[in-house]
């Protein structure tokens, strides 16, 4: 899960937060920096705070609790590491031509041809002469050359081995 959060420019790179939220490890922050600015008058108060348009997404790798370490009741500790984030626009895998290397959903191998390739919203959708993808699908049940796929399908059935009960 995706946390979209507002930030103060003083804890913008900080690790302390309100626990205002269920945060899991292995979620992922998009911290945007929000700049208050308070504004008095002799008749109101405004708030009259702005994002700056920094933003930087981080994934979660540990959350601690508690009082015992000087920390408020209602607030925690996010350990927090960079996660690289790149437009799937920077990333088109495959060219007209290429062979796209597949697995069906019976783990059967096939190869087919892309002769169709749509850029819609950022993203990369692909035509082959059997199946339809997209970036997402890639590393998943399309790849790039025999090797990846053959990898990717030892990798899970390592996988469905070590999550077998006996």
């Amino acid at each position: 899960m995706q946390h979209k959060l507002k930030i103060l420019p003083q804890y913008f790179k900080e690790v302390v937060r309100k626990k205002d939220r269920d945060y899991k490890v292995g979620d992922t922050l998009l911290l945007k920096e929000y700049s208050p600015l308070k504004v008095d008058t002799a008749v109101i108060e405004y708030n009259l705070g702005a994002y700056t348009g920094q933003e930087i997404t981080k994934e979660v790798t540990y959350i601690y609790e508690g009082e015992d370490c000087g920390l408020k009741k209602g607030w925690c500790v996010l350990g927090l590491k960079d996660i690289e984030v790149i437009s799937d626009k920077e990333k088109q895998e495959f060219q007209l031509g290429d062979t796209a290397y597949c697995i069906d959903e019976d783990y059967r191998f096939f190869e087919s041809t892309v002769y169709r390739i749509e850029l819609n919203k950022e993203k990369y959708f692909y035509t082959s002469g059997d199946a339809d993808f997209e970036f997402k699908d890639i590393g998943d049940w399309v790849f790039t050359s025999e090797i990846y796929r053959e990898i990717h399908l030892e990798n899970k059935i390592e996988i469905g081995e070590q999550n077998k009960w006996y």
